[in-house]
């Protein structure tokens, strides 16, 4: 997994930088990553962190947070970006069930034949009929 760091400001502190590094690569727990890109700048008076996740498979997961300090946004970008791969987890998962299914339900088809239902002939409708 390769992890980029982009601060638009100069004045974010090297243990700030750290933190946001380490806390993303926890991320890998949830889903395989290829590449992670952290923006950090300033929006206004309040922090912004902007992260950019892409996956090995699957679409690029992005999430952004506002904060009153860094921590708090790099925080909250976080778990958004869990949320997210979390989603984005069991989706796939639910694909493969779904393909496993047919191939599951084919295979005891061909072990036991459909049970067919015995046709009436014309003349047990005919008796039925008569008899009521």
């Amino acid at each position: 997994m390769k992890t980029n760091l982009v601060p638009k400001l100069e004045n974010i502190t090297q243990e700030t930088k750290d933190y946001a590094l380490e806390k993303s690569k926890k991320l890998e727990k949830f889903y395989k990553i290829r590449k992670i890109d952290i923006i950090m700048q300033m929006e206004g008076e309040k922090y912004e962190v902007e992260m950019v996740v892409s996956p090995e498979r699957g679409s690029l997961i992005v999430a952004s947070s506002l904060g009153e300090e860094w921590m708090p946004a790099i925080d909250s970008v976080l778990e958004k970006t869990e949320r997210q791969l979390r989603k984005l987890k069991e989706k796939v998962k639910s694909h493969r069930l779904k393909k496993a299914k047919p191939e599951a339900e084919t295979t005891n088809e061909e072990k036991e034949p459909p049970k067919v239902k015995e046709e009436d002939t014309y003349e047990k409708v005919v008796n039925k009929m008569k008899n009521g």
